[in-house]
This record gives structure tokens, sequence and C-alpha cells, in this order.
């Protein structure tokens, strides 16, 4: 048997990271900023600097744990929509690398490739977890949540308080 097919998983893998490293660098550059992009960032480098105080100055749409998450990352990479949405690149990646896992737990690692397969494959996801929104740090703590709950070496009243 020659290399490639004895390593079918290994070239599966590396075609499919490099389609998601393609989208997320389409996105990351080209992708057109937004309202919500934008006011976020805006909003935690007001904070990052200490110019205004959320719920004193002003208001915010999204949760506090992205927000100040977002006014961390400000802190060491400035006040950037690419910063921002290095962040939410960081977390799309670990989304992937969770249901990743959490498939091949469940059945073994073809499907959980089967299963990153099918997330990289929808654009509209991508683009929306590539923006400095968010939106990938809410799917990223399900994920996690969901993966915290699969683990079968704990006692199950034990991940329930995880």
């Amino acid at each position: 048997m020659n290399w490639l097919g004895r390593h079918r998983f290994l070239v599966c893998a590396v075609i499919l990271t490099l389609f998601l490293l393609l989208q997320v660098g389409y996105y990351l550059i080209f992708q057109d900023t937004w309202f919500d992009e934008t006011d976020h960032g805006y909003k935690a480098w007001l904070t990052a600097e200490g110019l205004a105080f959320p719920f004193q100055n002003f208001a915010m749409k999204y949760g506090p744990i992205g927000f100040y998450s977002q006014v961390f990352w400000q802190q060491f990479f400035g006040p950037s929509v690419l910063a921002s949405r290095a962040l939410s690149i960081l977390f799309l990646f670990g989304v992937l690398v969770l249901v990743f896992d959490l498939l091949r737990r469940r059945g073994d690692r073809w499907l959980g490739l089967v299963g990153a397969g099918l997330f990289v494959s929808q654009p509209y996801l991508v683009s929306k977890y590539t923006t400095g929104t968010p939106y990938s740090l809410v799917a990223f703590l399900l994920v996690l949540a969901l993966w915290f709950w699969s683990l079968e070496r704990w006692p199950l009243r034990r991940r329930v308080i995880l």
C-alpha cells in the first residue's frame, strides 16, 4: 500500500485545515466591518483605556464575558478590527477542536473529521465566527459545556456541577 493509502485520515485533515485557513484568511482581511463589530471593539477600547465604564457611560448589546475578554485582548493588541477578529478566530478554532473531540469519543476519528468538515463547509458560520463579536465565544462555551457533559470518567454529579 502506498503512502497516500496509509495516511488517508492525515491527508483529509490537512485538506480540511487548509480550507478552513483559506476561509478564515479571506474573512479576516476582506470581510466588511459592520456596526456591531466596530461598536463592540470601540466600547472595549474605551474601557481598556479607562475612558468609560460599561453600564455607567454606555449600554452593552452583548454579555459581559465577551466584552471583558475583548477588553483584556485589546490591552495587549490594541484597538483594531483585525485584533478583535483574531480573538474570535481563536475561539472558532477551539470550537472545532471540541467538536472533533466530542465526535471522536462518540464514534471514531473519521466521525470527528466529518463533524468538523460539516462545520467548516458552512461559510455563513465561519464568517460570523470570524467577526469581532462574541458569537464564537458563545459557541465555544456551549460546546465546552457539552464536552464536559460527555466526559465519561467523571460521575454525573461532578459533570453537572462543572
